[in-house]
């Protein structure tokens, strides 16, 4: 089977739910449904729908209430309202793909000081969080890249690399 994009995500979204809302109290899951927000890092990006889908996806599989809350502005001050407007809505799980993580945690602080359990994408460095969700391991990605890379540029040129944001970095 052919591994897309979509089906990657779906798969993460899943396995993130099953870890997350397996360890949420029995005591809050036998009252209701827990609730699972993901906050992206800004609202225009086909990649950002397909999280959504997946989110959406996983949380009739799993029976819980989970969106995706997409800032309309791509800045981290967006994303920041976005996270503090979600935890006051008595969410159990917080997830989060940081569009700058230091301006991110002092949110994920104050979740966690509430109780609500933190999940983020894309920062295995971030500091707040309960668990972190990666395709692959940074250091590997990284190298396989720039290997193809090399390979079909035949040892020679020039190229460019694109970054999401400058926060923390993995290494």
């Amino acid at each position: 089977m052919l591994l897309t994009r979509r089906r990657t995500l779906a798969a993460i979204t899943v396995s993130m739910a099953a870890t997350v809302f397996g360890t949420i109290s029995s005591a809050t899951s036998q009252l209701r449904r827990p609730r699972l927000a993901v906050v992206t890092k800004f609202a225009s990006s086909q990649w950002f729908n397909l999280v959504e889908a997946g989110i959406r996806k996983a949380a009739q599989k799993y029976n819980v209430d989970a969106w995706a809350v997409r800032p309309l502005d791509a800045d981290a001050a967006s994303q920041v309202r976005a996270a503090g407007d979600v935890i006051e809505q008595k969410i159990d799980a917080l997830g989060a793909i940081p569009a700058d993580a230091p301006a991110l945690a002092p949110v994920l602080a104050r979740a966690r000081a509430y109780g609500i359990k933190v999940v983020l994408y894309e920062n295995p460095t971030q500091n707040g969080d309960d668990w972190d969700v990666e395709l692959a391991p940074i250091d590997l990605q990284a190298k396989k890249t720039m290997d193809a890379l090399a390979l079909n540029m035949a040892g020679a040129g020039k190229y460019i690399v694109i970054v999401g944001s400058f926060g923390r970095s993995a290494g």
